[in-house]
């Protein structure tokens, strides 16, 4: 059976075989599948590495489904494959085994690097899709021959927009050119020029979807049809807070603290190393009052521990159509950035509600900052912004809460 994309409903649907076993591998990440029998259906991975040298294929079995989600499954499915494929190698182990190839770099750099710096699993999920999906038939092939032929590589750029989009294309070299600096310069020094740099990058331009202070009248009056009391909450939530939906998706009870009003967000954007507290202003205390209500009456037993809870969980998918609602996901935070604006937040302000990296000549001063110690002023730009959108969707504080 071809690849797919591995969904709950997806597993849930695929048929028992009447003997036997079938396999069904996942589109999204090379190595994890679902092995399907008479009566059980198992989430698995299973890739290649060497033992004396020898190539030797491993399997892993991840768990069993319903017990555990697609979406899980294939997360502790990224972890065991990275730890399959990692072999670290000294340059004596280097010499005796051959040239390093781009796999056993990528294995190296997603555990020696990413991992150690606490990247988020989605940005390891990120790169590792990136270069094992666009790039399998380079795992196997000596970085040295991709140094000395920087034409197969802006070949391959150019395949990859034609075939996948200029944005792909992009994502992929970058994340091509960021494992080779870091193997040019902690593996093998001897490393020519990196190839990615003698691409030409395809032009991107920022998305510009943000609504303004004309357009969320009328965006509200699309949420309230929305038939799902929990998705409207998270909707707004989004809206009202400027979060990552990702971050907010896998929110729990555990992180809110509605005494000091905040939520503590352990692994963002960027990892554990980014990991902030944002304030909570009154209309998202009255938003989490409502989604906890409507969560324990759809589905009481994941409502205990999850913020915006579903039947598998957590909310998993949180699109729209947009004929249904015009605006979600990250276009609520560019929202969110524009009525910062609107109610005239500092700038830095801004960005520490956003948790959003300090570049330029304000990044020195701004790291002698200690958030807790603003949490009361940034508790009150947080009050300012959501009493600015609500105003602008025409919506009373006290009408809204109910």
């Amino acid at each position: 059976m071809a690849p797919q994309k591995l969904t709950d409903d997806l597993v849930r649907k695929l048929p028992h075989p009447s003997r036997g076993q079938t396999k069904v591998r996942d589109s999204m990440l090379p190595g994890f599948f679902v092995i399907i029998g008479t009566k059980t259906k198992s989430f698995a991975c299973e890739a290649d590495t060497f033992v004396d040298r020898r190539r030797k294929s491993i399997r892993k079995t991840v768990g069993r489904f319903p017990e555990v989600t697609t979406r899980q499954a294939r997360h502790e499915a990224q972890r065991i494959l990275g730890s399959i494929k990692t072999k670290r190698i000294t340059p004596i182990e280097k010499r005796r085994q051959g040239p390093l190839t781009l796999g056993n770099a990528w294995a190296i750099y997603r555990e020696s690097h990413l991992e150690r710096k606490g990247r988020s699993p989605r940005t390891i999920g990120h790169y590792g899709y990136c270069l094992e999906h666009y790039l399998p038939d380079w795992l196997d092939k000596p970085l040295h021959e991709l140094a000395e032929k920087p034409e197969i590589v802006r070949e391959r750029h150019d395949y990859i927009t034609r075939t996948s989009g200029p944005y792909v294309s992009n994502r992929v070299m970058a994340a091509l050119r960021a494992l080779f600096n870091y193997t040019r310069k902690k593996l093998d020094t001897s490393l020519g020029a990196n190839p990615v740099d003698s691409i030409d990058f395809n032009v991107e331009r920022r998305r510009d979807t943000g609504m303004g202070p004309r357009d969320v009248e009328a965006w509200y009056r699309q949420l309230d049809r929305l038939s799902n009391p929990v998705r409207r909450c998270f909707h707004e939530f989004l809206l009202l807070s400027g979060s990552r939906p990702g971050a907010a998706k896998v929110a729990k009870w555990e992180d809110i603290d509605l005494e000091a009003r905040t939520w503590f967000i352990g692994s963002p954007k960027g990892g554990t190393v980014r990991a902030f507290t944002t304030p909570l202003s009154r209309p998202l205390l009255d938003c989490l009052a409502r989604v906890h209500k409507a969560g324990e009456a759809l589905c009481p037993s994941q409502s205990w521990t999850w913020v915006f809870s579903s039947t598998r969980g957590h909310l998993v998918e949180h699109k729209e159509r947009r004929s249904v609602l015009s605006h979600w996901g990250g276009d609520l935070r560019q929202t969110y950035r524009n009525f910062c604006q609107v109610a005239e937040i500092p700038e830095l302000d801004t960005m520490l509600l956003m948790n959003h990296a300090v570049v330029g000549t304000s990044a020195v001063s701004s790291g002698y900052i200690t958030r807790s110690a603003l949490s009361a002023h940034l508790l009150a730009c947080q009050e300012k912004v959501s009493a600015c959108i609500l105003h602008h969707a025409r919506r009373n504080v006290i009408e809204h809460r109910r």
